[in-house]
């Protein structure tokens, strides 16, 4: 992850922490299975972008197996290991559909504001700004990952469920996404929504 994408997901960490919250819930609710990872105490996100030939440190935990003192437990959603395709689905997309919908709410109250003439892009930039934020850093981060979005689009290409027809598509896009992060895609989808709510009332 390079400076840019640190310095994006520091200043939209509460979208970042919705998301987390939102895909917590779907896991749970589902059941979803997790596979435990000793790795290293000092590897740390960029360590091993500097050496990711210590990929190699980072193992597998077996049931009752324990870290060494240096090491610490990660755990990791098992996509691959959901055994149906309809919970795989949800656990993918649903936290993509709802926080798209708590984005789109969150724009809902700023264009509220805006159409009132509380908060002005151009008499009061400043609360404008205050009130486009939670919406825009909400947005910023639904998109799912390429590992849980690799694993669905994998799966549905040997699926015949009608909800191959909504998630293969979904998945399509969001492998683009995530390829094209550095084009800063994912601002671009939330000032998108935020055009979707605000087009509509005249606000732009």
């Amino acid at each position: 992850m390079g400076l840019p994408s640190l310095l994006f997901n520091a200043l939209t960490f509460p979208g970042l922490l919705a998301n987390e919250v939102v895909q917590g819930l779907f896991e749970q609710h589902f059941g979803a299975p997790t596979r435990r990872f000793a790795v290293p105490d000092d590897l740390d996100e960029e360590e091993l972008e500097a050496n990711p030939g210590r990929i190699q440190e980072i193992r597998e935990l077996d049931d009752a197996e324990n870290p060494e003192p240096h090491e610490q437990v990660q755990y990791a959603v098992d996509y691959e290991g959901v055994e149906q395709y309809s919970h795989l689905f949800w656990l993918v997309l649903g936290p993509f559909f709802v926080t798209s919908v708590l984005a789109l709410l969150l724009f809902g109250v700023s264009v509220g504001a805006e159409a009132a003439r509380f908060a002005s892009r151009q008499e009061n930039v400043a609360l404008w700004l205050v009130l486009f934020y939670p919406g825009f850093a909400v947005a910023a981060h639904a998109f799912p990952n390429s590992e849980p979005t690799n694993a669905l689009y994998d799966r549905s290409e040997t699926m015949s469920s009608p909800l191959r027809l909504v998630g293969y598509p979904i998945v399509a896009v969001s492998k683009a996404v995530n390829a094209l992060r550095f084009l800063w895609v994912d601002a671009l989808y939330a000032i998108g929504l935020y055009l979707l709510v605000a087009i509509p009332v005249g606000a732009i």
